[in-house]
């Protein structure tokens, strides 16, 4: 069923999601459940857009005005990067509208696609003022731009949308890097507008994955996680183009740039207007460093416990190797599949594969089979592996996460101890 004939009282939902922020501030266990619901509605009044954006096809006025719209982040994993949209402004038709490519359908499926990656993503159309009120309830401020186009040109891009906004143009296939909300209305500019010219855009002199740390310092384990997943495609230098795959890139790209107008080359946007401010607002900033921290304290434990192996028995110790291994090993799974499997290019070749061995998984259930010389060559070649890991971690051409070393060390230390590695086990006899 066309998702356009989903909401027919975008009042009621508006109304439902005013609610569900309330509870929000009432109980922090309703934190999760007023943020996701908040932008599953959205969604919903998002998706339901485009028929009567479809019926809007008088030509526009001479008031009319384009803009870039710019979120700034928010406080969930999936806002941290703001988002970015267009907003079509004609108060003489009665028209103000945002076009956003950054709609989803979150069902079962979704989580799947998103790994997999064949996730799709919408054009869809829906009031400004509602969406406005929508990020007022989320905290995040909104920043607009007017592009200085003639006549023309602004024809010209808002025909673009409104034809990619039907149901037959509108799915695309997102890649969070190099296809998402603001990279198709980068590209859209420049399909349309011959002369836009975005060669002052800042050049960030950043990889991909440093400007990905930049707005998840306050998320200690999605930088984990980011540095865990990701291959050495991220860690090359951006252009000023790719850069704009973040939305504030854009907005400082479109701040730079410059198209023909009635008399040459005039700036692409006037200056950034700030039309929502939420008091209290601030960005990400560098939070405890968790996973750091324990795993370092995992370390401490594994050489404690080793040395009590060496002069009498720790029993704990078999179930600490067993979690040990049967985490590397989930780890090293996921990432075979990311390379292997999954559409993803940048997590192919990830050389945290040369440390995480997925048949760790096989292996911990012979952890206590210290004879078998064939265990003791698979535990030896896992010792190896992570000594040289740790041996060459500034110099390997994939940036490796600093907070991994300990786990890397930790798990070299007990493969050496179950490979019998000469001197470890010492003075005791098994």
């Amino acid at each position: 069923m066309r998702s356009e004939r989903v909401l027919t009282n975008r009042g009621a939902v508006l109304s439902l999601t005013s609610a569900v922020h309330n509870a929000y501030h009432n109980g922090r266990r309703m934190a999760w459940v007023s943020r996701y619901v908040a932008a599953v509605l959205m969604g919903i009044i998002l998706l339901a857009g485009p028929d009567a954006a479809a019926a809007q096809t008088a030509d526009l006025s001479s008031e009319a005005d384009v803009s870039l719209i710019t979120i700034l982040p928010g406080p969930a994993v999936y806002e941290a990067f703001g988002h970015s949209a267009v907003r079509v402004h004609d108060p003489e038709q009665g028209i103000d509208r945002l076009y956003n490519y950054g709609t989803f359908r979150f069902d079962r499926w979704f989580v799947p696609k998103f790994l997999y990656g064949q996730l799709d993503y919408y054009l869809s159309v829906a009031s400004f003022p509602a969406a406005l009120r929508h990020y007022e309830q989320l905290g995040r401020p909104v920043v607009e731009q007017t592009l200085n186009l003639t006549p023309e040109q602004r024809s010209a891009l808002v025909g673009f949308l409104r034809t990619n906004a039907q149901p037959e143009n509108r799915v695309y296939r997102y890649d969070f890097l190099f296809d998402n909300c603001s990279t198709r209305i980068r590209d859209a500019c420049t399909d349309v507008w011959p002369t836009v010219d975005w060669s002052d855009a800042p050049d960030p002199q950043l990889t991909f994955r440093e400007m990905l740390d930049r707005y998840v310092s306050d998320r200690p384990w999605t930088t984990f996680g980011f540095y865990l997943a990701l291959g050495p495609q991220v860690d090359r230098a951006v252009t000023s183009r790719e850069a704009m795959f973040l939305p504030d890139f854009l907005l400082d790209a479109a701040d730079h740039a410059t198209i023909d107008g009635p008399s040459g080359p005039q700036p692409l946007a006037a200056a950034p207007d700030t039309l929502l401010w939420i008091d209290g607002y601030t960005r990400a900033e560098a939070s405890f460093p968790w996973p750091v921290v324990l795993l370092w304290g995992f370390l401490v434990a594994g050489i404690v416990g080793t040395a009590r192996q060496r002069h009498s028995t720790a029993d704990w110790m078999r179930a600490f190797d067993r979690a040990l291994f049967s985490v590397v090993g989930t780890a090293g799974a996921a990432l075979a599949f990311l390379w292997f499997i999954s559409l993803h290019e940048v997590t192919n070749q990830n050389l945290n594969l040369l440390w995480a061995w997925p048949t760790h998984l096989v292996a911990v259930a012979f952890c206590g089979s210290e004879n078998n010389p064939y265990l003791q060559f698979y535990w030896r070649a896992t010792a190896a592996a992570a000594l040289v890991m740790l041996a060459g971690w500034p110099f390997w051409p994939q940036v490796l996460y600093d907070g991994l070393i300990p786990l890397v060390a930790l798990l070299g230390l007990r493969a050496a101890w179950h490979g019998h590695v000469p001197g470890l086990r010492a003075p005791r006899e098994e």
